[in-house]
């Protein structure tokens, strides 16, 4: 069966880790809450195939640090980064919101209502300032054969979530989507899609008030992705199983981030969990293995 999660896999498995330095030309406001950091550079070039909502890894060294770049990491023996000869970056995970390969450039928006280490990097960032990342991991697939399509994000994911609805068929986006996000994104999300896209969406005071009945209807095959935090995707993962009886692998569930942990901490734990399931055989591509390793406790 075609499906987010096998196409997903196969992309995953057909895609070379690329990192690129690029220049930093500025960094805005957007919205409120919504910060867009726009790069630029030639190594723009590798990244060859673009997708919508595309995810990478921001390597952000100490602040105070004079030299910014970060050198390419290496895959371990489990395939898994290291960066050897150098004190491991910290990382972040963002999403591509837009690229123009013609003029290399590249913007990433970032929702600005929390005071973690992102903010205080892109604070601390200047023009012509160097920024490393590394990717890219695909977020994003839609078979032909899906008939209705049910996207939810919080603050965090709107931006990918942004990305994906730029990308939709315009039938599908008008007809057949249904588009859950918090009332905290209505004038970023307002600024995506189409007209058909932007009344498919229903904004609510937060991702805990969703109604689950009447989204998904009876029989039709549909394909739902999640991007929030960690407590509401796995309640969010759960009514699209139980509730909506959505394929698991019609169903792609992301948690953003994680209440109580900061990103280091879950990298550090999520680390462990991937280097258990890989010396066990487990696929290190597999969005089922990513999904398992940060919602199950």
């Amino acid at each position: 069966m075609d499906s987010i999660k096998s196409a997903i896999r196969e992309i995953g498995r057909q895609r070379p880790l690329i990192t690129m330095n690029l220049d930093v030309l500025d960094v805005t406001d957007v919205s409120f809450g919504f910060r867009r950091l726009t790069l630029h550079g030639h190594e723009i070039d590798e990244y060859s195939d673009p997708r919508a909502a595309d995810a990478f890894k921001v390597m952000i060294p100490p602040l105070d640090a004079l030299d910014r770049r970060s050198h390419a990491p290496v895959r371990d023996a489990q395939g898994l980064p290291t960066w050897p000869g150098q004190q491991d970056p910290l990382l972040r995970a963002l999403t591509v919101r837009s690229l123009d390969r013609a003029r290399r450039l590249m913007t990433v928006d970032v929702s600005s209502h929390s005071d973690g280490l992102l903010n205080l990097w892109l604070s601390a960032l200047s023009p012509g300032d160097t920024v490393s990342i590394s990717g890219m991991r695909a977020e994003w697939y839609l078979p032909a054969e899906i008939e209705q399509l049910v996207l939810i994000a919080d603050d965090a994911g709107a931006p990918a979530l942004a990305s994906i609805i730029e990308a939709l068929p315009t039938e599908t986006a008008s007809t057949h989507t249904h588009i859950i996000a918090p009332e905290s994104t209505r004038d970023y999300l307002g600024a995506a899609g189409t007209e058909g896209s932007n009344s498919a969406v229903t904004f609510v005071p937060s991702l805990t008030d969703l109604k689950a009945e009447g989204i998904v209807g009876n029989g039709a095959r549909s394909q739902v992705w999640i991007a929030a935090e960690t407590s509401t995707v796995r309640t969010l993962r759960s009514v699209a199983k139980y509730d909506w009886n959505v394929n698991t692998q019609d169903l792609l569930a992301r948690a953003y981030w994680h209440r109580g942990l900061s990103g280091t901490d879950v990298d550090a734990r999520d680390l462990e969990r991937y280097r258990k399931a890989l010396d066990e055989g487990a696929d290190m591509h597999s969005p089922q293995l990513a999904e398992d390793i940060s919602l199950n406790d």
